[in-house]
């Protein structure tokens, strides 16, 4: 329960491990595959203090979100969909990785196993790491540091927009905006996208096809996620080569990556002063960005009112004890509650809300034995989906508190 909320690695390290059950507790949060490619890099890294790469990545893992966080599809393998006409909706809800179609009574549900992402950082929080992890660590850091910021696209060149230097990020955003809205050289723009979105060559007929089929349309009317993306990139390529950007800060790469999947949440939280400069020229009107230290602050209030319980209340368990924000204490955890589900201060728990609770879990139970929902046949849309179910593993406490009941086997 909760907003869906994005987060990125500089965040979660900087929460104490009782702040990260509140933040789990009172957030949906979308694990992007960056916060794990980021973790991963640590490994390979060294730390100025005794600590080793992967005493540091354990502690990362020890907080990563349990209860209710969500690992999300890769970018690119979202963007090749939408080229070739599959929805990608864009308007804060997780496309969850690892899922599949199921039917339930004839109606269309979402069911995800548990994602190799979240497997990886169970298995990080026991000291447990692959020797293909220490090497795939290595990889990415490599390959940050061979690539060149600095340097445009020669294909980009071709465009009197590209050969000038850009004077504000504002600027960079409408150069990069324009692009995706013009129906100039169409099949030109078609093939840099295929080329700065590594759309896999297999697919690019498929994707040619449908974009003449269609008359040539705009980038984001054609596919509306792969057009978003390459907003993102182009913009990145004007700021760099504009020196708003340093090309020498290989962190850059990471940092922009981020910004692939904030169309999958409604609020972005972070540490990181370039995302506190960048990331509203990327925002829907409905979507916030929170500064890190701000939620921090109030997570770490959430937790000392908490603190304040006898231990027979603890004992039930967050859900009992806290199924809302404390309202009167005036957190910012309400606050953004208040913005994303203003009905929760009148929320009141009576029989038939528990009928229903009743209800969803007998049917989270049949998900995953159910059999596959034929979408191609049953002339499927996204909004049809009438229930999500997720496998997860949940420590039973975690740090001081329990995040079930400490009865339940």
């Amino acid at each position: 329960m909760g907003p869906i909320t994005l987060f990125d690695k500089s965040f979660l390290q900087s929460l104490s491990l009782n702040e990260s059950v509140w933040f789990d507790h009172f957030f949906i949060t979308n694990v992007c595959p960056i916060f794990f490619i980021e973790t991963l890099a640590d490994l390979s890294k060294s730390f100025e203090d005794d600590r080793s790469p992967e005493d540091e990545v354990r502690i990362i893992a020890d907080k990563y979100p349990e209860l209710n966080s969500q690992p999300c599809a890769h970018h690119n393998d979202l963007s090749t969909s939408n080229l070739l006409g599959y929805e990608v909706p864009i308007t804060g809800q997780i496309v969850m990785d690892r899922s599949r179609l199921v039917s339930i009574e004839g109606i269309p549900h979402a069911y995800s196993e548990m994602s190799p992402i979240t497997k990886a950082f169970y298995r990080w929080h026991d000291e447990d790491f692959d020797i293909i992890e220490y090497l795939h660590a290595i990889e990415w850091r490599q390959h940050l540091s061979d690539v060149n910021l600095s340097e445009m696209p020669e294909y980009l060149k071709a465009w009197e927009s590209f050969n000038k230097s850009c004077d504000s990020f504002l600027e960079a955003y409408s150069i990069a905006k324009s692009f995706i809205e013009s129906k100039d050289a169409p099949f030109l723009r078609l093939e840099i996208i295929f080329l700065l979105l590594e759309v896999p060559k297999s697919a690019q007929p498929r994707i040619r096809e449908r974009f003449a089929e269609l008359g040539y349309p705009q980038l984001d009317n054609f596919a509306p996620y792969s057009a978003y993306l390459f907003s993102v990139i182009i913009f990145s390529i004007l700021s760099l080569q504009s020196g708003l950007i340093s090309p020498y800060d290989t962190n850059n790469l990471t940092d922009i990556a981020y910004l692939f999947y904030l169309p999958f949440s409604m609020i972005f939280v972070s540490k990181d002063r370039f995302h506190e400069k960048i990331t509203p020229y990327f925002m829907r009107d409905d979507q916030t960005f929170v500064w890190g230290e701000d939620l921090k602050k109030s997570l770490k209030d959430v937790n000392l009112f908490y603190s304040l319980f006898s231990e027979d209340e603890k004992e039930k368990g967050i859900y009992k004890i806290a199924p809302y924000p404390p309202a009167h204490i005036g957190s910012y955890v309400a606050k953004l509650w208040d913005k994303y589900l203003p009905n929760w201060r009148k929320k009141i728990i009576n029989k038939s809300d528990h009928k229903k609770k009743q209800n969803a879990m007998q049917k989270l139970n049949r998900l995953e034995s159910a059999s596959e929902f034929n979408y191609e046949k049953e002339n499927f849309q996204l909004r049809d989906i009438q229930g999500i179910g997720r496998k997860i593993k949940v420590r039973k406490k975690k740090g001081d508190w329990f995040q079930v009941p400490k009865d339940i086997e």
